[in-house]
Order: structure tokens, then C-alpha cells, then sequence
């Protein structure tokens, strides 16, 4: 999944802590619920370091594991489906996928 970055999110890149998503995967039901190009949004947000619709906590453990290494977890509400993108501790792949699939 690659693609171009908005003109906020290059400000927001510009400040983040960067870090691998390897392998990119969209699950079907992903798709089917908002299509690829909302995934794709979606994945970006949280190259970016915008964590979504997550509570403080789980942000702040986001932000440990940029520095310290670990899962990255992020949750998105879109109309009425929530989405999880999740990259694996090892930056070895990034999945989006709809609550019901997680």
C-alpha cells in the first residue's frame, strides 16, 4: 500500500518518530466495508503517528514502543465500523482490518 501523504500529514511526518511497516495488508472484509483507497488513508494515519480513536493509555504505549520497540496498535472509527491497524513488534507487517476481523 503505498501512497501520497496529504499536506498536513507531510507536516506531521516531518515531526515523527519513524518506523518500518513492512509487508502491507488490507483485509477483505477492510475493503469491502470502506474500499482501498480509505484503507490506504487509514495505514497513513498511522505511519504518521496518529493513533485514531485510542484512549491515552494505549497512545502512550504506542509511543514506548516506537522507542523501545513493540506492537503498534491503532484504532479508527469510520461511519459506524471501527478498523484496528496493527504493526507487528518486529516491523515485519502492517494489517488493517474491521474490528470483526481482529
Amino acid at each position: 500500500m503505498s501512497g501520497k501523504l496529504t499536506k498536513a500529514q507531510k507536516k506531521q511526518h516531518k515531526e515523527t518518530v519513524h518506523f518500518r511497516l513492512g509487508e502491507t495488508i488490507a483485509t477483505e472484509g477492510a475493503i469491502e466495508a470502506v474500499g482501498f483507497e480509505r484503507c490506504r488513508e487509514l495505514m497513513m494515519r498511522h505511519y504518521v503517528n496518529d493513533w485514531g480513536d485510542l484512549g491515552k493509555e494505549d497512545k502512550d504505549l504506542n509511543d514506548r514502543a516506537l522507542a523501545e520497540g513493540g506492537r503498534l496498535f491503532s484504532c479508527y472509527i469510520v461511519g459506524k465500523e471501527k478498523f484496528y491497524v496493527v504493526t507487528e513488534h518486529d516491523r515485519s507487517k502492517t494489517t488493517i482490518m474491521t474490528a470483526d476481523e481482529y
